[in-house]
């Protein structure tokens, strides 16, 4: 099937959004709703409480990367009714996953020995300075547990901060593929979604919100010749921006209460949106399929993986180095520009690493599912009664 590329653009720019939320919670927590000792600067309270928060919301972005992932995982199986792909997905995505998982370990560990991360004592926020201490038992087999076994099936990020998303991907897969091996011929499909959304919706708790991401996604793709006109999907993005910058003391939000359950459904409902006008809106179909959002998201797995160690030790000595001449502010813009700017540098050199986790649980794929037809399709199988 032919690839979705203005949907890899979606998933760059959400990357994106990602580390510079990360970089907004290291510098100006504020931002993100938290409270702080100090006086809040206006600036500060008027992007907060604004209606557009989305921009730097890596929430939001979260939400997005699931809602993709049951699309793209599903929407070959519903175009063509091949199971046997679905399959070879399924025996693959394991390792099209771990093999960048554990290069991004690999590489925290490394600036970790090194003493990278060095900054506990500084005056910047908690938040930051949780990660990586100089006293953190990390070790070298830690690395491969956690990378290979704990970031999967404990959402453990020792590591890497970021890999407690990689459990939820990882069954999240796992539930889009049943679905579709499961629901192979049945021709009222909607009534089984309704069954599984109601009893999921009934028994949903904080983790729960995100596998109902997956499920979203796959009935996207389902009812993916589903026409929305342009005016339709112009209302739908307007209304993706709105709720995906939803925090729960946001002055703009007030009104939709402040339970946690109603920023999970917010930011259910915007990535649901955003893949709508991304496969309906032709100008936003031409935005995400410029060179610049190919670019980002060819990298945009890499992007998410290492952007942490970057901050955290590049952005970080830029920001402790600059403080002093250029005052709070300054030196955390500046930091911050820094910071996006070597994530993608990065991010573009573990490129290849990527490249060949894709590849190598490709051809891991293919193998176990030949194997497998010539286990099924032997001549004593076949001349069977």
């Amino acid at each position: 099937m032919k690839r979705l590329r203005h949907l890899e653009g979606l998933r760059g720019y959400a990357a994106l959004i990602v580390v510079l939320s990360h970089c907004a919670m290291a510098f100006w927590p504020a931002l993100h709703g938290v409270k702080v000792p100090d006086p809040i600067p206006a600036w500060q309270s008027l992007i907060f409480n604004s209606p557009f928060t989305f921009i730097y919301n890596g929430t939001v972005s979260v939400y997005i990367f699931f809602v993709l992932s049951g699309y793209v995982l599903s929407v070959a199986f519903f175009a063509t009714g091949d199971d046997e792909s679905v399959r070879e997905k399924l025996v693959r995505r394991y390792f099209r996953l771990a093999i960048p998982i554990v290069t991004s370990c690999l590489l925290c560990f490394a600036v970790w020995k090194i003493g990278g991360f060095n900054y506990v004592d500084s005056a910047l926020p908690d938040w930051i300075k949780r990660f990586y201490r100089p006293d953190a038992a990390l070790t070298l087999p830690g690395v491969f547990r956690e990378g290979l076994v704990d970031s999967f099936l404990y959402g453990k990020g020792n590591y890497n901060y970021v890999l407690w998303t990689m459990r939820i991907e990882f069954f999240g897969s796992i539930l889009v593929f049943a679905n579709c091996l499961l629901l192979k011929g049945i021709r009222f499909r909607s009534a089984a979604y309704l069954i599984q959304a109601v009893v999921g919706i009934y028994m949903l708790k904080a983790e729960e919100w995100f596998y109902i991401c997956f499920f979203a996604g796959m009935v996207i793709a389902d009812y993916r010749n589903l026409v929305v006109r342009w005016p339709v999907s112009v209302a739908m993005l307007v209304v993706a921006v709105y709720l995906g910058g939803f925090h729960n003391t946001s002055l703009s939000y007030a009104f939709l209460g402040r339970s946690g359950s109603t920023g999970n459904f917010c930011y259910t409902v915007s990535a649901c949106l955003f893949l709508f006008a991304a496969l309906n809106n032709n100008i936003v179909i031409r935005t995400l399929s410029t060179k610049l959002s190919d670019f980002l998201g060819s990298i945009s797995f890499m992007l998410y993986l290492t952007h942490s160690v970057v901050l955290s030790s590049i952005g970080m000595i830029s920001f402790l180095n600059l403080h002093p001449v250029l005052g709070y502010g300054t030196a955390g813009l500046v930091s911050s520009i820094v910071t996006v700017t070597v994530s993608i540098a990065v991010a573009f050199m573990f490129r290849p690493v990527d490249r060949f986790a894709i590849e190598l649980s490709r051809q891991f794929g293919l193998a176990l599912m030949s194997k497998r037809q010539q286990i099924v399709f032997t001549p004593e199988s076949a001349s069977a009664p």
